[in-house]
């Protein structure tokens, strides 16, 4: 169990969530003691005052502000890379100063064969820790307003499919699952929904209240069976990339409805 020091606790069976500054509770953690971490650390581009979707502010979305005013320092990365014997960073190229090189990348296609005219990206990285030269790319649609996440409670929020995905074709039942940057507990949601132990830290009171939340409603539904639906393959480069398999029930230029 990991030493909480000033942070606070919240326990649940095979699960440990703490409300604090990661750094100190990593520090307190034997190595090699997580089997892996999947986290998506804050980039230190102000992103919490960008663009919320289409022209609409992050704080018209009622997003906390100030959460990526800065980039955590070099130590944060060092002690994530000790303590688990796996590590996926979304985001890994903003954090290549702090890293080693890496071998396996992830590719989360965000628009699949739709043509997007917007100002999102087509794509996001993730850096692992997997000693193999090629490339995996997963393909879930999420372009501002088109997303198949029904909620949204981070600007950042990741996909819980997308970490389910991932979860299942690098983890194993059972395992335990670190996110010291938990934001709004998708990781720990999809823990809970594929059969992984959790542990995730959070500093801000808001997002951990609603990580809290969200994984205690996950624990009430039914576990799910993950299909391996966005699995686009490997490949030794990333021109050789498998073409995206086309998702359904989205076309372009068609925006859901807003939430009221």
């Amino acid at each position: 169990m990991p030493h909480a020091g000033n942070a606070s606790r919240w326990l649940a069976e095979n699960m440990s969530l703490y409300h604090g500054d990661c750094l100190p509770i990593m520090r307190s953690m034997q190595s090699d003691s997580i089997d892996c971490i999947v986290t998506d650390p804050p980039y230190g581009i102000n992103a919490d005052g960008g663009v919320g979707g289409f022209g609409a502010s992050a704080t018209d979305k009622h997003y906390q502000a100030g959460w990526d005013s800065q980039a955590p320092s070099q130590e944060y990365f060092s002690e994530m890379l000790r303590i688990a014997k796996k590590v996926f960073i979304f985001g890994g190229n903003f954090f290549t100063d702090k890293l080693p090189v890496g071998k396996h990348w992830i590719v989360w296609d965000k628009t699949g064969e739709i043509k997007f005219k917007n100002p999102f990206g087509d794509a996001e990285l993730v850096w692992t820790s997997i000693d193999r030269n090629s490339i995996k790319k997963y393909v879930l649609i999420q372009q501002g307003f088109v997303s198949k996440e029904r909620e949204r409670f981070h600007p950042t929020q990741k996909p819980t499919q997308l970490l389910r995905s991932i979860l299942t074709d690098y983890t194993t039942e059972g395992e335990t699952i670190l996110d010291p940057f938990m934001g709004s507990g998708s990781t720990g949601v999809a823990c809970v929904e594929v059969g992984r132990e959790f542990i995730g830290i959070e500093r801000e009171q808001n997002y951990f209240d609603i990580a809290q939340q969200r994984i205690l409603k996950a624990r009430l539904q039914p576990r799910l069976l993950t299909p391996r639906a966005l699995d686009g393959g490997e490949s030794p480069a990333l021109p050789g990339l498998s073409t995206p398999e086309e998702l359904s029930g989205l076309k372009a230029g068609r925006k859901p409805a807003r939430r009221q």
